[in-house]
């Protein structure tokens, strides 16, 4: 298993999205997963949050944040 570029995926709920820009440096990955799925822009994510899978894929998990009404 090679961690220089490790394929990466995104965990949001029950839905997993695999990271097309895994031979990125995970910063410029995450700002161009949050271009594309701006309800998770404001949850925080590190580099070291990633769960090794069997696969050697590392996966981090974005808690769903529920949206704010009034009421």
């Amino acid at each position: 298993m090679e961690m220089n570029n490790p394929k990466r995926a995104f965990k949001i709920g029950k839905t997993i999205i695999k990271d097309v820009n895994s031979h990125l440096p995970f910063e410029l990955a995450l700002k161009t997963f949050f271009l594309t799925h701006k309800f998770v822009k404001r949850v925080p994510l590190f580099m070291e949050d990633g769960v090794v899978q069997a696969d050697g894929t590392l996966l981090y998990d974005i808690p769903v944040i529920p949206p704010k009404h009034n009421g």
